[in-house]
């Protein structure tokens, strides 16, 4: 017969992501910070196009105008 101790060993531990690593919690949350600001400003289509406009203008894009020539890399 099995000790209780050897029985312990034998029963499946689940592990969860906060004790495996910690810091990954954190990391998550950092990730998550930016999509929730985006859903704080866009709660419909026409914001969230508003708003996806801004974030491009703000990273340098440019609007797109038809029949320009635009170089390779351009940010349009």
């Amino acid at each position: 017969m099995k000790t209780t101790e050897e029985l312990k060993n034998l029963l499946y531990k689940n592990e969860t992501v906060a004790d495996a690593a910690p810091d990954a919690i954190a990391a998550a949350q950092d990730f998550c910070e930016g999509y929730k600001t985006f859903l704080d400003n866009a709660k419909t289509e026409r914001e969230a196009t508003a708003y996806s406009e801004k974030l491009l203008t703000a990273a340098g894009y440019q609007k797109f105008v038809p029949g320009t020539n635009y170089a390779p890399g351009t940010k349009v």
